[in-house]
C-alpha cells in the first residue's frame, strides 16, 4: 500500500482500558499468585465501514503479558500498581485518515484498496 492511496476500512483499533487486579477473574488471579503470567489486550477492535487515505504505517502494542511485582519499592506500588508488564506483542498497522481530524489505526486485514 502506498501513502495517499484511497481505501475502505472495516475495523480499527482503540486503546483498551487498564488492567485492574481486583477486577480480574479468580482463575487469572490464581495464575498470577502462582508466579505465572496473563495476557491482556492493549487495544479494542471497533467495527466500521468508512473510506479514507493511507497516512502512514506504524507498529503498536496489541497485547501484553502481565506478572505480579515481586518486590514493590513502596506501599503505593503494592496497592495501586501490583502488576508489571513482562512482554509486549507488536503488530504492524496502517494509519488511515478518514476525515480532516480523524486518524484511525487499522490492521492490514481490515483494509480494501479502492484505487
Amino acid at each position: 500500500m502506498k501513502l495517499g492511496q484511497k481505501v475502505y476500512i472495516t475495523e480499527y483499533y482503540i486503546k483498551a482500558g487498564s488492567v485492574d487486579l481486583k477486577k480480574l477473574p479468580e482463575h487469572e488471579q490464581k495464575v498470577l499468585a502462582g508466579g505465572g503470567h496473563i495476557n491482556k489486550p492493549s487495544v479494542e477492535i471497533v467495527g466500521c465501514l468508512s473510506e479514507g487515505f493511507i497516512a502512514g504505517k506504524r507498529s503498536i502494542v496489541t497485547s501484553r503479558d502481565f506478572v505480579e511485582k515481586e518486590d514493590p519499592e513502596t506501599w503505593e506500588q503494592a496497592v495501586y500498581e501490583p502488576l508489571e508488564v513482562h512482554f509486549s506483542y507488536l503488530e504492524p498497522i496502517y494509519l488511515v485518515a478518514t476525515n480532516l481530524s480523524t486518524i484511525r489505526r487499522v490492521p492490514e486485514h481490515a483494509i480494501q484498496i479502492i484505487e
